[in-house]
């Protein structure tokens, strides 16, 4: 009965030190950051029925007629995702109007959806709006952009083929704004 008491707390010192040390481990989160990995990529259907992909960001000259993104977020952030129309006009396309949608720190996000394409017809700019948990619509967003690609994830086009692609890291000590033109033109 004693040994069994002893082991019993043995276990819990040892979970209590793993505890410790993986909250050693975990990054920091300061309040009032956006850190982001974001892809995007494009498909073009081919005439036999198969699909072309192109990561539009290593090429943004690319003509695709539909686009997805991944974005992966290193903090809480809430974000949203509009197309800018030639004829000045915007549209939210995530997340749904009305709705507000949070990134959870450390997730990847298919937008819109795992093995899913937003149609692109003619040329659009696609604005996306990311601002710190809690800071959503407080300050103007810094506007950045697309400076250097780091190695990002494989993905999948409609026919299941793998493309690889880049991603870029968007950091802003507040709400931030990033605008990526598009054409299928």
């Amino acid at each position: 009965m004693i040994s069994g008491f002893n082991m019993t707390g043995r276990i819990g010192q040892l979970v209590c030190a793993g505890l410790m040390v993986a909250a050693a481990r975990a990054p920091l989160r300061e309040p009032g950051k956006v850190d982001l990995k974001l892809s995007l990529l494009g498909e073009r259907e081919r005439p036999d029925g198969s699909w072309e992909g192109s990561d539009l960001l290593a090429h943004p000259d690319a003509r695709p007629s539909r686009f997805a993104l991944t974005v992966h977020s290193e903090r809480d952030v809430t974000l949203a995702i509009n197309a800018k129309l030639p004829d000045g006009t915007q549209e939210q396309i995530f997340p749904e109007p009305g709705r507000l949608d949070v990134l959870g720190h450390g997730q990847t996000y298919a937008l819109p959806g795992p093995n899913a394409f937003y149609a692109l017809e003619g040329s659009v700019e696609i604005e996306v709006r990311a601002s710190p948990m809690h800071a959503a619509g407080l300050a103007t967003p810094t506007a950045v952009r697309v400076e250097k690609l780091l190695p990002g994830p494989l993905l999948s086009l409609s026919d299941g083929a793998r493309v690889p692609v880049q991603a870029v890291r968007l950091f802003a000590s507040g709400p931030l704004r990033l605008d990526l033109p598009l054409s299928s033109r």
